[in-house]
């Protein structure tokens, strides 16, 4: 007598495997899209701090490179290249038009457009007071915007016959020159180097971060007279 064939099993998946099965699933998306997603937020916090600072580098180099060309416009006593030196402001006559009069160049931080602004003045030589002096309409340009805050700067003597308010010795002076009337400790004159530092907010970053930007730079010119 033939055998019959063995029957087969059509009971099919369990709902207990389907639901050990599901699980996994559920566990492995899960770890894919957190994994996706933290590199999409990395990849764009970096891509927002390089742009950032790209952008940022632009306003930084046009500062600097003016300061390197701040030149004294007179040769009276106690002139100076440089005629504002606050923490976060700075004036000085630069000679940036080629062979033309210097121009006075003013870099200050604008709060409410939270910008970086860059203001120019031509001057035109005077010989009353046998200098140049600022002429005509101020020109204003944006050479930032986005910061959370202005520049922070901060000035060195470099002579060491330079001493400071109290007969400090120049070497251990870093602090921001008077602004006021040409008091007879002022150290205006003996600026030399200055270093400039600049917040960059970082596009896609949380909490506000930023990265900063630093450039010290030595004042070449600060005692040449432009007459």
């Amino acid at each position: 007598m033939a055998r019959l064939p063995a029957r087969r099993d059509d009971r099919g998946v369990s709902l207990a495997e389907l639901l050990v099965s599901m699980t996994l699933l559920l566990i492995v998306s899960a770890i894919a899209a957190s994994t996706f997603a933290l590199a999409t937020r990395t990849s764009t916090t970096v891509t927002g701090r390089l742009e950032a600072v790209a952008v940022q580098r632009v306003a930084m180099d046009q500062l600097t490179r003016k300061l390197r060309l701040a030149v004294r416009v007179s040769n009276v006593a106690g002139s100076t290249a440089v005629t504002v030196a606050d923490p976060a402001t700075v004036t000085f006559f630069a000679n940036d038009g080629g062979s033309g009069p210097p121009n006075r160049l003013t870099y200050r931080y604008d709060a409410p457009l939270q910008a970086l602004v860059e203001e120019r003045t031509a001057t035109a030589w005077d010989a009353t007071a046998n200098a140049y002096l600022p002429t005509g309409p101020t020109m204003s340009r944006q050479l930032a915007r986005g910061l959370p805050a202005g520049p922070e700067l901060a000035y060195w003597p470099g002579r060491a016959t330079c001493t400071a308010p109290g007969g400090a010795a120049a070497a251990t002076w870093m602090a921001s020159v008077p602004v006021a009337a040409v008091p007879a400790e002022d150290l205006r004159p003996c600026i030399s180097q200055v270093r400039v530092t600049l917040a960059v907010p970082v596009a896609g970053a949380r909490n506000g971060e930023t990265t900063t930007l630093q450039s010290e730079l030595w004042l070449p010119n600060q005692d040449a007279v432009v007459l």
